[in-house]
């Protein structure tokens, strides 16, 4: 998967012209894979839940998914019950779900 610089607006809105194209094509859904790793810190550990993460998410969501009836899924290899709560916040402001493997 490539490593995307979500700090940078122009590749956000890039993202987001692509789903808002999908969404055109009618479909119902999309599946966010590794979506707690967006916000990463630029040569740190990798972490889940970065400092701007629920950020990002609840940006993209207000440029795309709002504007549909859709499904979405994200996997947070780090979601326990609490934080899969701030991913699915019944306001619809971030993700539908979330779900998370274990390895």
């Amino acid at each position: 998967q490539p490593d995307l610089n979500w700090e940078n607006p122009a590749l956000r809105n890039e993202i987001y012209s692509m789903i808002r194209w999908w969404m055109e094509k009618g479909v119902g859904g999309f599946r966010l894979d590794v979506i707690d790793q967006i916000a990463k810190e630029p040569d740190r550990k990798i972490t889940n839940n970065g400092p701007r993460l629920h950020e990002f998410i609840r940006e993209l969501s207000r440029e795309t998914f709002q504007h549909g009836d859709l499904v979405t899924v994200g996997e947070a290899w780090g979601a326990n019950p609490e934080i899969a709560k701030q991913f699915s916040n019944p306001d619809g402001s971030e993700l539908s779900m979330v779900f998370q493997f274990e390895h």
